[in-house]
């Protein structure tokens, strides 16, 4: 990569610097037909025309054979106990019960599910088998296989597709009232569902241990919403993101205008995702930036508008008075962010999730 150092040290103190792909890598992918945009992120990413098919549609990779000789197994023990290893147990025994197994059940000294979600998948589509509704099920166990798959390596086109396939179902908003209640506690809601999500959502799992496993078995809407409210209480021991030390530098991969914060480009780098290990979120450079409608949001988060784009920079709101004088419009600012969509009340907006700013 070429760097370009810009010189200006942001509010946090971190210098950003503007990155650039390889001219030939990036001319190769524009000569295929790629959008401009998608070729500059893969060609940064080092994603060459053999690869780009698992980055730009991973559904359609195969999902792992079908393998495993689990059938009439009655006891099932979490392998790990991170956000993968409760999901894959809770999905086997899931599964185990559908399939002629009712008696099936989670227990430490049980048989150990598979760690890896590959191997997870491949199991529970051998349990399925010639179930009549095989298809409908194995939909409903890649939901938890997302969960499982996000924190993997996603370069790997069968992660990647576990993950894009389970966010899809996740996105549809038909949950169990268990993982409804996850998901409202890890506040990832339906709606353009992104990994980033799922993430949360899988470090809520996490924190929540033995009580994950039961919130996501739970079958009694009443007794999820009091778990759900239980999981919500849950502290994570370490500070929030907004209060650990930033790091050494900024790589940023798109500059715009604010008027180049568009459904088009949104779009584009939509076709990116899942986002993760080997093709992390873009960060975005908006230069120029005039804010309106500032406010606090839970006396931590810092919200404004810019034109009609929500900005959010959660944990933001210490840096309230240095943005006061932005509003009269006498100073523009650089924001340094991740641009996507919001569903707020079911309504898609276009919204840039501040890291950090320089004043211009």
């Amino acid at each position: 990569m070429i760097g370009l150092v810009e010189g200006n040290r942001s509010i946090l103190g971190v210098p950003w610097v503007r990155v650039e792909p390889e001219p030939a890598l990036l001319e190769r992918l524009l000569g295929i037909g790629q959008a401009p945009i998608v070729a500059r992120l893969l060609a940064l990413r080092d994603v060459d025309v053999g690869g780009a098919e698992s980055f730009l549609q991973p559904s359609a990779i195969q999902l792992p054979e079908p393998a495993g000789d689990w059938q009439g197994t009655t006891s099932v023990a979490v392998p790990r106990f991170d956000a993968a290893g409760i999901c894959n147990a809770v999905a086997l025994v899931t599964t185990l019960r559908l399939t002629g197994t009712p008696q099936a059940t989670l227990h430490p000294s049980g048989r150990p599910a598979p760690a890896g979600v590959i191997q997870a998948i491949a199991t529970i589509r051998g349990l399925l088998g010639g179930h009549p509704s095989a298809g409908s099920l194995l939909l409903r166990m890649l939901k938890l296989g997302a969960v499982a798959a996000v924190g993997g390596d996603l370069r790997n086109p069968r992660v990647r597709a576990i993950l894009a396939l389970g966010m899809a179902e996740l996105d549809l908003g038909r949950q169990g009232p268990g993982l409804a209640c996850a998901m409202n506690a890890s506040m990832a809601f339906s709606g353009g569902l992104v990994a980033a999500d799922v993430r949360r959502l899988a470090r809520r799992l996490e924190l929540g241990g033995v009580l994950s496993l039961e919130l996501l078995q739970c079958t009694v809407p009443d007794r999820a919403r009091e778990l759900g409210v239980t999981l919500s209480e849950i502290r994570d021991p370490r500070p929030p993101v907004w209060e650990r030390p930033p790091p050494a530098r900024f790589d940023v991969e798109l500059v715009v205008e604010p008027a180049g914060l568009t459904f088009p480009l949104q779009a584009d780098i939509a076709r990116l995702e899942p986002a993760g290990v080997g093709n992390v979120e873009p960060l975005v450079a908006v230069t120029g930036a005039r804010l309106t409608r500032l406010r606090v949001i839970k006396k931590q988060h810092l919200k404004a508008t810019l034109d009609d784009v929500d900005v959010i920079w959660r944990g933001g709101a210490r840096h309230r008075g240095l943005f006061e004088g932005l509003l009269s419009g006498e100073r523009p600012v650089t924001l340094l962010g991740r641009f996507g969509l919001s569903s707020w009340q079911g309504i898609l907006r276009r919204q840039l999730r501040v890291v950090d700013a320089v004043l211009d």
